[in-house]
């Protein structure tokens, strides 16, 4: 926020021998905030996400509100404009299709801008929200679990993982398994690295290709793993499948 006003005020001016009310400045906008829920389709069908802003841009005379939706690769996909809102709440319904859209994170960005009523005591708040748009193949999601023990029958082939970092197992990281679904790469489920950086699902028996992928933060850059598969049905399994964790280093 570049500036903030401290609140409404008035002041008595001396004028012509008697005193004159000067007219006191609004309260200006102090904050915004959004809410934005993921969105998940069958292959290519369409959802929303219904992007919720809430602000105090209602006390200004004057105020514009400008908000942008970008996806993964930071191309522009849905936007809105108000200006002069006295409500405190804003609603933006963002459609995401699987035959259209690509899966992954999608960001909210808005800025708020507030005036007094002489347009004048610019007060500004920004805000940015992330949400995940995945693309499911029924077959994918059923194909894993993160069952960690070993059984037998049902679930045989275990593909485990290590996320590192600067040599050292990558802790309490969201690591999200990732299959080909319609020639893309889709994100199917997440979990959360343990000790020494470790993951990893069991699947049945399918013919699917997988990957593991980390989309990195403010410290470390994004990864994923070598692709791989596991047994079709009738295939070998209850072996233990490593993933090279030199492909996988953030």
């Amino acid at each position: 926020m570049k500036k903030t006003l401290a609140g409404a005020f008035t002041s008595l001016v001396l004028a012509g021998g008697g005193l004159s009310v000067v007219a006191a400045p609004a309260e200006a906008v102090t904050g915004v905030s959004i809410s934005a829920p993921n969105v998940s389709v069958r292959l290519n069908a369409c959802g929303h996400s219904r992007v919720t802003i809430t602000g105090d841009w209602g006390t200004d005379p004057y105020n514009s509100i400008e908000a942008d939706v970008t996806g993964p690769q930071g191309d522009w996909v849905d936007g809105d404009y108000w200006f002069d809102e006295t409500t405190g709440s804003l609603a933006l319904d963002v459609e995401l299709c699987g035959s259209y859209n690509t899966p992954g994170r999608y960001t909210v960005t808005v800025h708020t801008e507030g005036y007094d009523e002489n347009y004048d005591n610019e007060t500004v708040a920004d805000a940015t929200k992330m949400f995940t748009f995945t693309k499911v193949d029924p077959r994918a999601r059923t194909a894993i679990t993160k069952n960690a023990k070993r059984t037998h029958g049902k679930y045989k082939w275990r593909v485990a993982g290590h996320l590192f970092r600067a040599g050292r197992g990558y802790v309490n990281r969201r690591v999200v398994i990732q299959a080909v679904i319609v020639g893309e790469w889709t994100d199917i489920a997440a979990q959360r690295t343990k000790r020494k950086g470790l993951f990893g699902w069991k699947f049945k028996p399918n013919g699917i290709r997988w990957r593991y992928a980390f989309y990195g933060n403010a410290t470390s850059k994004p990864s994923v793993s070598t692709p791989f598969r596991t047994p079709r049905k009738g295939g070998s399994g209850g072996r233990e499948a490593q993933v090279d964790p030199r492909s996988f280093i953030s």
